[in-house]
């Protein structure tokens, strides 16, 4: 014959009379519990239980390969942040002595045009023209001198 179950929630007893948890009660329980390993286990002393027993040696194994190819890839970050640095580095240099070569030509292009307005001023200034005739004149002047003519 066929049982028909109830709606509440079955009881176990215990050898004393007492009446325990629910299935329902224990199924939860065994949820949190469940719930606490996946998490880290709640908190317990390591020291308690000692890891290298509970690792089989696969596991040891891939722990181990797991480790060395973090370590690598810790190792490839740092060799690239510092090739990163070092080409910044060159960079900037190559703009730092740019800049100064461009600041160096300003500055002699404005120490001519200085000379330039300051021989204006006195009324010296030549063009470059003018100072090739005036070489001419000048040389002209000196065969002059030389064939006895003054």
């Amino acid at each position: 014959p066929k049982r028909k179950r109830s709606n509440a929630a079955t009881t176990t007893s215990t050898a004393n009379g007492e009446v325990g948890p629910t299935k329902q009660e224990r199924r939860k329980a065994y949820l949190q519990e469940k719930k606490k390993k996946k998490k880290g286990g709640g908190g317990g002393d390591k020291a308690d239980k000692p890891a290298d027993e509970k690792i089989s040696a696969k596991g040891k194994l891939i722990a181990e390969r797991m480790r060395l190819q973090r370590e690598a890839e810790e190792k490839r970050l740092a060799e690239e942040e510092a090739e990163r640095k070092r080409i910044e580095d060159i960079e900037r240099k190559e703009k730092e002595e740019a800049d100064r070569i461009q600041a160096e030509k300003d500055r002699k292009k404005q120490k001519q045009k200085e000379k330039i307005e300051r021989q204006k001023k006195e009324g010296t200034y030549m063009t470059k023209k003018q100072k090739q005739q005036a070489a001419l004149a000048q040389q002209r002047l000196e065969a002059m001198k030389a064939a006895g003519m003054d």
